[in-house]
């Protein structure tokens, strides 16, 4: 059974493309740390386990932002399906993050 493209009204796709580009902005926040705290010792001994942290979290926010974007684009998922996925990639997984690196 084929599926029936969805369509999305303007302003949703105004709002979403608002908060896609949110994820980015944090995407490329915890890219930064990324970068930064895995010089910083890297996986030898006595290295912190924020360097590694950073990068999990990095993954999933490109990820799930990438996955956001092609679901966007293939018009397969309702509106608020959507929704949900770029409200994950922009305040879920940075929440994740910075939980994890308070734990630290």
């Amino acid at each position: 059974m084929p599926q029936v493209a969805q369509h999305y009204s303007l302003i949703f796709k105004i709002f979403f493309w608002l908060l896609w580009l949110g994820g980015v902005g944090v995407f490329l926040v915890f890219a930064w740390f990324s970068s930064m705290t895995m010089g910083e010792g890297g996986f030898g001994e006595g290295a912190s386990l924020i360097g590694p942290w950073n990068l999990l979290i990095t993954v999933a926010e490109g990820a799930v932002l990438f996955i956001s974007a092609v679901l966007f684009g293939n018009r397969d998922k309702s509106a608020s399906v959507l929704f949900l996925w770029v409200l994950l990639a922009t305040v879920v997984i940075p929440l994740i993050g910075f939980g994890g690196c308070v734990i630290q």
